[in-house]
């Protein structure tokens, strides 16, 4: 799916991102992660306002991007998009993750789309980074295994009814390589 709409999106995700890496493995680029993001909504049947918005899913909560850059480039449907998947980074860790969980509940059918492809290709990155380098992956992110894993848990449950079954079922099996991270020794759900 080319449009230049969405080439735009692509070079403003990797220009926003420049010099970000994964938590779990520094040495994957950040921009890896929205283009994952974007081909798993187009595959669940996102339009090109989802994949853009999918492409520029974290550009608010973590670059100087704006909502009027964003308002200005794509449109106001893309930016009530992004801002309804964005968190807000200057709330502790545990209340930001309670209040993403509620804004999930009552998120767009298009949100809730981009959510579930965010935490989805967020998890399968874990189990893997997991497999590969093992309980040290924690050491980069601000709580454990047990309070991250609980977050895509809760968030889960907020997205599940709402999101295409093939989606629900990639979120299940991703759910369960991350509860079995838990269970070898690393922290119980």
């Amino acid at each position: 799916m080319y449009s230049a709409r969405i080439e735009r999106a692509i070079r403003l995700s990797v220009q926003a991102h420049a010099g970000q890496v994964r938590k779990a493995d520094p040495h994957i680029p950040y921009a890896t992660h929205p283009f994952h993001v974007a081909l798993i909504v187009r595959q669940a049947g996102g339009d090109e306002d989802c994949v853009i918005a999918a492409l520029l899913h974290d550009v608010l909560e973590d670059t100087d991007v704006t909502p009027e850059d964003l308002d200005e480039a794509f449109g106001g449907r893309v930016t009530a998009l992004v801002r309804e998947v964005s968190e807000d980074k200057t709330l502790p860790w545990d209340e930001r993750k309670a209040r993403m969980v509620e804004q999930l509940r009552g998120a767009s059918p298009e949100g809730a789309l981009i959510a579930a492809a965010d935490k989805l290709h967020n998890l399968e990155t874990l189990a893997e980074a997991h497999a590969r380098k093992g309980a040290a992956i924690w050491g980069a992110f601000r709580r454990g295994p047990d309070a991250t894993i609980r977050f895509y848990i809760e968030a889960f449950g907020a997205l599940r009814e709402r999101i295409p079954i093939e989606l629900a079922t990639a979120f299940d099996r991703a759910l369960e390589s991350a509860k079995h991270i838990l269970e070898e020794g690393t922290g119980r759900p």
